[in-house]
């Protein structure tokens, strides 16, 4: 089976070992899911009083971004469809740890990270 770039289905005729036939299963399959999203790219933070603000550049082949944070050995993560983040900033850490993955429904990228500290 060769895939070509849009839309593409596959269909399967079960059957059993006396060939008595059953119901057609048909799936279909946008090829943008098989492939891997690009990196993310252009990482970034702002922080504003208790606020953390994150954001990145777009991803190609992407539908969803995870960002995982970490703070003394302890981690939060969150998903987005979007390309910035908003949350609140540990209360008393002066640095965190920010990890940046682009994802589609069936493979993820290479991890963007950087370190954010308060001044």
């Amino acid at each position: 089976m060769s895939l070509v770039s849009g839309s593409n289905s596959i269909s399967i005729l079960p059957f059993d070992i006396y060939n008595n036939k059953g119901a057609i299963f048909a799936k279909k399959i946008d090829t943008y899911n098989l492939q891997k999203p690009d990196p993310v790219t252009g990482l970034d933070y702002v922080i504003s009083g208790e606020n953390i603000y994150i954001s990145w550049n777009l991803s190609t082949n992407a539908n969803k971004y995870r960002i995982k944070i970490t703070a003394n050995n302890a981690a939060r993560e969150f998903i987005t469809e979007l390309n910035y983040y908003r949350t609140n900033f540990p209360v008393n850490i002066k640095c965190i740890d920010i990890e940046v993955t682009a994802e589609n429904d069936y493979m993820t990228s290479e991890s963007a990270t950087t370190n954010a500290c308060k001044r």
